[in-house]
């Protein structure tokens, strides 16, 4: 799920709330959403932690996460899972 469509599904107040999450500037974080400019790579994972992995580096970082993350890379080439507690499913 990309920055836009997270606020849109949480509504009203998220990215006020994404923003304080992450120390940048509300305005700076709708202009990201919005596409009006790129997402700087050092927001990265704080997004991921602020929307609980709704919205993953993969995703914000489709051409670079690889080279930006590469503890990220699975075995196979594609997204690593976290290992969960048992009970717990991968997202």
């Amino acid at each position: 799920m990309n920055l836009y469509d997270y606020f849109q599904q949480e509504g009203r107040g998220v990215a006020t709330r994404v923003a304080k999450s992450i120390g940048a500037h509300v305005p700076d974080v709708s202009d990201w959403a919005n596409g009006n400019r790129p997402i700087p790579i050092k927001f990265g994972a704080p997004i991921e932690l602020a929307t609980n992995k709704a919205v993953t580096r993969q995703e914000m970082f489709p051409e670079d996460w690889k080279q930006i993350w590469p503890e990220l890379i699975g075995i196979d080439g594609s997204p690593a899972t976290t290992p969960q507690p048992e009970g717990v499913a991968n997202v």
